[in-house]
């Protein structure tokens, strides 16, 4: 753990993965409960997974270009 901490120095690169693999996580599990649909044939967790992932791919092609440029 404290490999990868030391391995990334802009904070919030970690954090971007863990919204990335925890939705990705979510999402498959959604698929397999039987909730309501609520639009495009999605139920408001499954939704709501889509959202952290994209807001995690999002938070890490900031954070990392950051990183890369050294700003």
């Amino acid at each position: 753990m404290e490999e990868t901490r030391d391995k990334y120095k802009t904070p919030g690169i970690i954090f971007g993965y863990y919204l990335i693999l925890a939705g990705t996580e979510r999402l498959l599990i959604e698929i397999i409960r039987l909730n309501p649909r609520i639009i495009f044939g999605l139920s408001q967790a499954q939704l709501i997974s889509l959202i952290m992932i994209a807001g995690g791919i999002y938070l890490l092609s900031v954070k990392l270009r950051k990183e890369k440029t050294g700003v």
